[in-house]
């Protein structure tokens, strides 16, 4: 998008489209009247739109950072500083193996600490390869990603195999239904946002009146967190190290390569 357009919101109902491609590309559906701004981060480029989802306003971030750029978190405060949900996404190139990069780096790190902290948002991103470099020795990796902060939604993200750039087009789909999953880990992890929906209804006011009576329902009780906490949990399992790639291969890579950039 490259028009300015009135200041009013979109509204989505309940779903939301939003697609991204590299650097500073953001796509919303269904298309309407909106509010764009920037990020007040410096070291961030940004275009900001609100959406209505429901009965909220929904803000919606495409960012880019500099590679030679250092993110801070206070780059990341004013970046998610917002009174309702939010989706931020693009390639911030950050890469953590907690969503599914070769390796971590700095900004990566940094911006995994910073979820954790403030126990808002969640990182998505693809579990295949999204940026492909030009350069021939460089291996593709996963650059592109979502802060997302949109409760009760299910969203679904898909790597679109793109050859008009170097990095393929993500899609995010979210809708009404329930998120069944939260973000990519190489670890096991808990989706607590979900783990309070589901065990919310699993607990009663029960009139106790003996000992056996508190016993059974601590029992039940413990059961039920025991439960949700499984179904609410998941693992990415850990990549294994890659071996070195035969000569005809990387030529056939290195070829291919070049196809796409042309």
């Amino acid at each position: 998008m490259t028009a300015i357009l009135p200041r009013k919101h979109i509204d989505c109902g309940l779903s939301v489209c939003v697609c991204v491609c590299g650097y500073r590309s953001l796509t919303v559906m269904p298309r309407s009247t909106a509010l764009f701004d920037g990020c007040a981060g410096a070291k961030l480029d940004s275009t900001s739109i609100n959406v209505k989802l429901g009965n909220e306003i929904a803000k919606i971030t495409a960012v880019y950072k500099i590679p030679a750029t250092t993110l801070k978190p206070s780059d990341l405060d004013a970046l998610t500083k917002h009174s309702g949900p939010f989706i931020i996404g693009g390639d911030l190139n950050a890469k953590h193996t907690d969503w599914y990069s070769l390796h971590s780096n700095k900004s990566g790190k940094i911006i995994a600490q910073h979820a954790e902290s403030a126990n808002r948002y969640t990182i998505v991103a693809s579990d295949s390869p999204i940026h492909y470099p030009y350069i021939p020795t460089h291996r593709p990796d996963v650059l592109d990603i979502f802060l997302l902060d949109t409760p009760n939604l299910n969203h679904i993200l898909t790597n679109h195999c793109d050859f008009s750039s170097d990095h393929n087009p993500q899609l995010l789909s979210l809708t009404s239904q329930l998120s069944q999953c939260g973000p990519p880990s190489a670890r096991k992890r808990i989706n607590w946002k979900k783990f309070q929906i589901e065990l919310t209804p699993r607990i009663k006011n029960s009139h106790m009146s003996t000992i056996s009576d508190i016993n059974k329902n601590i029992d039940e009780l413990t059961k039920a967190i025991q439960s949700e906490c499984e179904k609410c949990s998941y693992i990415v399992n850990q990549s294994e190290p890659l071996k070195p790639l035969p000569d005809d291969i990387l030529l056939e890579i290195d070829t291919k390569r070049l196809l796409r950039k042309n």
